[in-house]
């Protein structure tokens, strides 16, 4: 497909609203004239409103009228005070923002808000656990960090700064300080294989971090290991690390500040992609394979393209770059839509208010994580224009893969909204990039994928193609076939005894056990929150050890206050008779409900992405390969070509649970426990595939991802759906006479001893990762937050 573009340009435009046409050509016409003018980018001062310790900037023209701002330090005996302080560790003042009028307007400038760093917090200048953050909500506090926010220092006072286009969202702002931590960019090894004629691999991140990280076929307790590391087994893997939505060290600004001086260039990405280059150049001796994603590709291809000394780069494999830029990142057409009425702009767009919020709301997202370069992004920027201008490298190859997933349902090709957001239209972009954007002329390959901007890279035909790509380049070796007479090649067996689905396997009754309800309400379910503490952890999982609770992380074990008493890296861990068995690389400890911690063995198999020990059983070992899993108990394989959803264990019984059977461990043995597919058959019911279970005595609740919970009694052979869609979606938990199903960001219940789903459901504010209900009606959630951490709260039932 090289050199052709696989899609047509969009034309044939119906009627359009006169006026707002006439609007949208005089933005476009300003907007082309604000991004190729540079001095527009050292942007007059229109009014800095400044208390004590914080200072905000708004440049002139920013807003359609004049703004006028209140800034008042919050009492630190209000309520609001102490609530915002629960949820983060609030550091001094924090600040309520007014505006004087009621506009919910954007700004067509970034504003800067600035918070002073006390002096006897500033640790030096390359330390970077400072977070600028603001409440967007006064009834229910939505909490979130400035992106891209920088440490400065004027008048030798430290500051942390950041911009923003949507001050008017703002109701409050203060400083979070977090635990000492230093800055560290460039190349790092994520995982380190013995050399080979492989090259290695160098993972780009643009605005998405989880680009870097998880297994595709994996639940949200993921271990310690990625898509990639799965996907290239033998390879050694390095991600490039720069400040994305982090706070950017005082260093870093200084470099880049002094970069600006020197060149008249004010660009964060070809910066990037200056010291990408250096760094590339670190490893003449070392072959390099280059995957990127979003504005990750564009760094990657002006460092190459500019730079024809960098020798040691073989293929380069760009996933949603946008080459051409994407009107996300212009401000003018956010303002255009942002805060206006719907009614009013789905009159003059033509398209459903749905439409327009997604769109609206998607804008924002993506503005808010680019705020600091999306001048370099917009389409005929300075940055663009010269990186355009480069030949393709004519001894690298290059794969460039594109969305059509748009999450748009509404066709809008034809409508006003598709020329102001063409990255919108779905078929033709993913909302983000748009394929004309994504396309390189050039490159050696172009894949479309039906996916999202969020969700391509961890598509199995997108992980294949790029698997493929890479591999094809691979000089072909002969290599003599093992042959050892004397090598015995086991078998290790599956008990094949009746399984509590096969014994009724045609007998099924389709019943109506459960009453279910005609109508929901909203009640309180959860009470009394306590926020515990924040966790700076790639994952968290609770343990409830008797009436206990410890939290294990990938890289050790915390109590309930919090403090880590293991740190080391977990390959697995399962409560086993009231003892929890944590597998680590150096060997097995078993923690008590007292935290007493002791090492079992010193020794654990050398094979497996995740290992479990198991007592009376040995070690359960689960080995990830791009799409499934294989299992191996004490070390011989019994199970492949299946995905592994978790280890769960009732008492001394433990479960492997899988997407469509659940088998249980006995004997050394696997027998199958539960069969998804064989009740799909015998009740005529879709179903997705397994997430969760829970069981009492010979009845069993099995939660799948389509939102749907099936009760089975294997004793009368009865089966009813009892959740259709009105329940979330990660968990369930059997508690005194009640199961607790929660999802993302809610929680119900179903009545056992009467055997009814009343309808009660509670919304929490933030997402949910995890869920335990200790024996003294205490209720622990883990709550993702937004700087990439985790906050651990305490309710009671």
């Amino acid at each position: 497909m090289k050199n052709q573009k696989p899609f047509s340009s969009l034309t044939n435009m119906k009627t359009l609203n006169k006026f707002f046409l006439l609007a949208l050509i005089l933005l476009t016409a300003f907007s082309i004239y604000y991004f190729l003018n540079k001095s527009l980018y050292l942007f007059s001062i229109d009014k800095t409103k400044t208390k004590k310790n914080i200072e905000i900037t708004i440049p002139q023209s920013a807003y359609s009228s004049k703004k006028s701002l209140l800034i008042t330090p919050l009492s630190k005996d209000s309520q609001e005070y102490i609530e915002l302080k629960s949820y983060r560790n609030f550091y001094g003042e924090i600040y309520r923002i007014e505006f004087s009028d009621d506009s919910k307007e954007s700004s067509l400038l970034p504003v800067t808000v600035r918070y002073k760093i006390p002096s006897e917090m500033y640790y030096g200048d390359n330390f970077v656990h400072y977070s600028l953050v603001y409440a967007t909500n006064e009834e229910s506090f939505i909490i979130s960090d400035f992106t891209g926010a920088r440490i400065v220092e004027t008048a030798n006072q430290y500051f942390i700064e950041a911009d923003t286009f949507q001050l008017s969202k703002i109701k409050y702002v203060g400083l979070v300080l977090d635990s000492p931590v230093e800055a560290s960019y460039g190349l790092r090894i994520m995982k380190e294989s013995s050399p080979t004629i492989e090259p290695d691999i160098i993972l780009v991140p643009g605005s998405d971090l989880n680009f870097l990280g998880k297994l595709v076929n994996v639940s949200d307790k993921i271990y310690d290991y990625s898509i990639w590391s799965s996907l290239f087994p033998t390879r050694t893997i390095w991600r490039y690390d720069y400040p994305l939505t982090s706070t950017r060290s005082k260093n870093y600004v200084d470099s880049f500040d002094s970069f600006v001086d020197r060149t008249g260039i004010n660009s964060y990405i070809e910066y990037e992609s200056k010291k990408f280059a250096q760094e590339l150049k670190r490893f003449p001796n070392r072959k390099f394979d280059i995957i990127a994603h979003g504005i990750g590709g564009l760094i990657v291809r002006y460092a190459l393209e500019s730079d024809p000394n960098i020798k040691n780069v073989k293929n380069l494999v760009l996933i949603s770059t946008p080459n051409k830029g994407t009107n996300l990142a212009n401000p003018l057409f956010f303002n255009l839509i942002w805060g206006k009425d719907l009614n009013l702009l789905s009159k003059l767009l033509g398209v459903e208010k749905a439409t327009i919020s997604i769109i609206m709301a998607e804008n924002a997202f993506y503005l808010d994580l680019i705020n600091s370069y999306y001048y370099d992004i917009t389409p005929s920027s300075s940055f663009l224009n010269t990186a355009n201008s480069f030949e393709r490298r004519s001894d690298i190859r290059y794969l460039v893969i594109g969305g059509t997933n748009s999450n748009i349902e509404e066709d809008i090709t034809n409508k006003v909204i598709s020329q102001i957001y063409p990255e919108f239209i779905d078929g033709s972009a993913d909302g983000v990039v748009s394929l004309e954007s994504a396309y390189l002329k050039g490159a050696d390959e172009f894949f479309t994928v039906d996916k999202n901007f969020y969700d391509i890279y961890l598509d199995k035909d997108v992980l294949n193609k790029v698997k493929d790509f890479l591999n094809e380049s691979l000089t072909t070796l002969t290599v003599k076939p093992f042959e050892d007479d004397d090598f015995i090649e086991y078998q290790y067996e599956l008990e094949q005894t009746k399984t509590p689905t096969q014994e009724i396997k045609n007998e099924i009754k389709n019943v109506t056990k459960f009453k279910l309800p005609s109508s929901y309400r909203e009640t309180q379910i959860l009470k009394s929150p306590v926020k515990i503490g924040t966790l700076k952890e790639e994952r968290i999982k609770i343990v409830s050890i008797e009436d206990n609770i410890l939290f294990e992380s990938s890289t050790g074990v915390y109590n309930n206050k919090l403090k880590k008493i293991l740190n080391d890296r977990v390959l697995g861990g399962l409560l086993y008779d009231n003892v929890y068995y944590l597998t680590t690389s150096n060997g097995v400890y078993t923690i008590d409900k007292d935290y007493k911690i002791s090492k079992l063995l010193d020794e654990i198999p050398a094979v497996g992405d995740e290992i479990y020990y198991i007592p009376e059983y040995g070690f359960l070992n689960i080995e990830y390969t791009i799409d499934s899993s294989k299992i191996y108990l004490n070390g011989k394989e019994v199970l492949s070509n299946v995905n592994f959803i978790k280890l769960k264990s009732k008492g001394k019984d433990v479960y492997a649970v899988f997407e469509d059977k659940i088998y249980k461990i006995n004997d050394n043995k696997l027998t199958e426990f539960f069969s998804l597919t064989e009740i799909q058959k015998s009740i005529n019911v879709s179903l997705g595939k397994i997430v969760d279970f829970d069981k009492n005595n010979s009845t069993l609740f099995v939660l799948t991802s389509d939102y749907k919970l099936l009760f089975v009694d294997s004793l009368t052979n009865e089966v009813q759906v009892i959740g259709k869609e009105d329940i979330g979606r990660l968990g369930v938990q059997i508690y005194q006479d009640n199961l607790y199903v929660y999802g993302n960001n809610h929680i119900t219940y179903f009545n056992l001893k009467d055997n009814i789903f009343p309808g009660f459901y509670q919304r929490l504010s933030l997402n949910i990762k995890d869920f335990v209900i200790k024996n003294d009606l205490e209720v622990w959630v883990v709550f993702e937050n937004d700087n990439l951490g985790y906050d651990i709260y305490k309710y009671t039932l």
